[in-house]
């Protein structure tokens, strides 16, 4: 299917640092899920903000991730991007909610034989179709299929599953800063990868002052990031609650596994800033 791009606005949310999924008329919760051998099911609550009776299709897809954070939908991932669509079964595919109803869709993962340990990823894409639209069956041998919705907005989470033992190294390179305006910046890093496993995890950015026995403080968070390559690079702003101007001191970027997964320190750098 072509997309219609008449009159019509389509819009992706991944699960890729970005704090809200929802686009005041529907939301989907938990953003993202990560299962294992030990825990192989799930359940996710799409809730229908509308004031209107509203239908969803839920389907599983793949998103490539390129080496600058950005997400491709592709019908047919290669092998060694270590894709969970074809093991991925959840339930209902389609759902109808009335206003300020909410439905639980329950996830499971059905690992195929012989599968190779190692992190494995999927999307659960969840789409509003219109009154006059039927529903339509995904299937990935089609042509990659994007249906249209008029002013609606397409939710995707995230869904990672840990396949035996998938150890990985990460380590950050190259930390940036640019000033975007009065108290107003962003950071670039480099996320280099290596093992079995995805990063995913929480950035926590710090800054100290040089010429101040000050201790750091918190300048910005971003939640839910994640690698599936061996290299990519990472661009976010930096909310800096405490309006702190960040020069002629050292920035301090930390990069911790999710809470699910303890909170562990994986990685951190640091860059002198003048």
């Amino acid at each position: 299917m072509k997309l219609r791009i008449d009159k019509v606005l389509f819009v992706f949310i991944l699960t890729l640092g970005i704090p809200l999924f929802s686009d005041n008329r529907f939301q989907v919760f938990p953003t993202r899920v990560i299962l294992s051998n030990n825990k192989r099911a799930a359940e996710v609550t799409i809730r229908n903000q509308n004031t209107t009776r509203e239908r969803y299709k839920i389907s599983a897809v793949f998103f490539r991730m390129n080496r600058d954070g950005s997400m491709v939908l592709v019908k047919y991932p290669k092998p060694e991007e270590n894709s969970a669509v074809s093991f991925l079964h959840f339930s209902p595919k389609y759902v109808e909610l009335g206003p300020n109803e909410e439905q639980l869709v329950r996830i499971m993962i059905r690992p195929l034989i012989h599968l190779t340990e190692g992190d494995y990823q999927a999307h659960l894409r969840f789409v509003p179709l219109n009154d006059n639209e039927e529903p339509e069956i995904f299937n990935n041998q089609k042509e990659k299929i994007m249906m249209h919705v008029k002013a609606k907005m397409a939710i995707s989470i995230s869904v990672i599953f840990r396949h035996g033992n998938a150890p990985f190294k990460l380590s950050l390179s190259n930390l940036e800063l640019f000033k975007k305006g009065d108290h107003q910046y962003s950071f670039k890093v480099n996320m280099n990868r290596s093992g079995k496993g995805f990063a995913i995890g929480d950035f926590f950015v710090f800054f100290k002052p040089l010429n101040f026995n000050e201790d750091e403080k918190l300048v910005g968070a971003i939640k839910g990031v994640a690698s599936y390559l061996d290299f990519r690079t990472a661009t976010y702003d930096l909310n800096n609650p405490e309006n702190i101007d960040i020069k002629n001191g050292i920035l301090h970027l930390k990069f911790y596994s999710s809470s699910s997964e303890g909170e562990k320190l994986l990685a951190e750098t640091t860059a002198k800033i003048p």
